[in-house]
């Protein structure tokens, strides 16, 4: 955790200064800084040198500045590698050795910057070696489909920051798409993540009221828990890294464990076997249907990413479900249950380590279904203004573990699966 600490101070400081560098080096080549002008004149360059070097200088200080694709900042590094030997021999050829040294000290601090940003970013996603790996039984890793299109997705970091009132969210957000709200419960506070921005990270991940919590969200499965992301008493830090089961597997920056996101599992490394506290499952509400006490968390996504979370909204519970998997989905499953049709939702109820899946179509012809499990009466309520079910035991109104997911995922998690039939 030390040496975790030392690379990130490392990291930022050499970072910060390579950024005001660039970025003060570029305004003043865009203002004509008399500073600037006798450099290019003395080193030879055309008089137009300095528009191009001060434009490349700001798009690289941003490109290196800010969270964005790890191949963007590459290229960013790479041009401040070029430009700062560039001038190193430019000044020595021009017989002005001593100007030299500037560049290349610059030249230094940027290559630590690079290298700590790779060690902090690349190097800790790497299994570490001298921890014990081991598998829960069944578990086969060779299925897991680590597909560079994960590296799309960020874990979305929820703090006191980014949270807005309803009044707020409603003034600024009047998309329909972005109504649908994910509610949770915290320590007398109530925070919702909206479904469309979720859909895009995958992930939600902060501590609100000294209350730490986990978010998990596959727009594929449309399956989702909420978690406590920590496991003796250590804090864990989760991204996506591929795809099991057709549905999504998180991973901890920590030792890099697989975790299913459903049941909460650590499936294989260093935490095998291992379960987080489960909080509960996500309670969805429409925007018009919040109250006031409600906290909204919304991340600010980059055009880029607006894009892809269209996309990945396309696969939600809002659309219709049938269509192809994307590549290496199918090839992620362990069986095939065809049973129930791949891609139909319904509401998956887990109660004394039986789990049930009730079909959306019987549900909602039925409107209200009486059932029992392990012996136990239950009520699934069908809402048709939001078009959810609910599951809920009349006797005492508590609401045991539910999913509303597709057939394919809660088959897949939960593999002896019984299904409802209204006959």
């Amino acid at each position: 955790m030390k040496s975790s600490r030392t690379l990130k101070l490392i990291y930022w400081v050499t970072t910060i200064i390579t950024v005001l560098w660039m970025f003060s080096g570029g305004v003043g080549a865009l203002n004509n800084a008399e500073f600037m002008l006798d450099a290019i004149k003395q080193l030879g360059y055309p008089d137009y040198f300095h528009y191009l070097l001060g434009v490349a200088k700001i798009i690289g200080a941003t490109f290196i500045f800010l969270p964005i694709n790890r191949y963007l900042r590459t290229f960013a590094y790479a041009g401040v590698f070029f430009e700062l030997l560039a001038s190193a021999l430019s000044y020595a050829s021009s017989g002005l050795f001593l100007e030299a040294f500037a560049p290349l000290i610059l030249l230094v601090i940027a290559g630590i910057s690079c290298y700590t940003w790779f060690k902090k970013n690349k190097l800790s996603l790497k299994a570490n070696i001298d921890l014990p790996v081991k598998s829960i039984k069944g578990f086969r890793p060779e299925l897991v489909a680590d597909k560079k299109f994960v590296r799309l997705y960020t874990t979305f970091k929820v703090e006191s920051k980014n949270l807005i009132n309803l009044e707020q969210f409603r003034e600024a957000f009047m998309k329909k798409e972005e109504r649908e709200l994910f509610l949770i419960n915290l320590k007398e506070k109530k925070v919702a993540v909206p479904l469309w921005y979720l859909a895009y990270h995958h992930l939600a991940q902060g501590k609100l009221n000294e209350q730490e919590f986990l978010i998990t969200f596959c727009p594929v499965c449309n399956s989702g828990m909420i978690f406590t992301p920590v496991i003796n008493n250590t804090k864990l830090d989760f991204y996506v890294s591929g795809v099991y089961r057709g549905t999504m597997i998180m991973s901890d920056r920590q030792t890099n464990s697989y975790w299913d996101h459903i049941t909460g599992e650590c499936l294989h490394g260093f935490f095998a076997g291992e379960k987080l506290e489960n909080m509960g499952s996500h309670e969805i509400i429409f925007e018009k249907d919040a109250t006031d006490d409600i906290q909204i968390a919304v991340p600010k996504l980059t055009l880029w990413q607006k894009l892809v979370a269209k996309m990945q909204n396309g696969h939600t519970w809002r659309k219709v479900p049938e269509g192809k998997f994307f590549p290496g989905f199918k090839a992620s499953f362990e069986f095939e249950d065809n049973r129930r049709p791949e891609k139909e939702l319904g509401l998956g109820v887990v109660h004394a380590n039986i789990a049930k899946f009730y079909p959306l179509p019987i549900i909602k012809s039925a409107k209200n279904i009486l059932d029992t499990i392990n012996g136990v009466e239950i009520c699934i309520q069908f809402d048709e203004e939001i078009l959810i079910p609910t599951a809920i035991f009349p006797k005492d109104s508590i609401k045991p573990t539910q999913i509303f997911m597709r057939w394919y995922g809660f088959v897949q998690t939960f593999k002896e699966v019984e299904i409802y039939n209204n006959e």
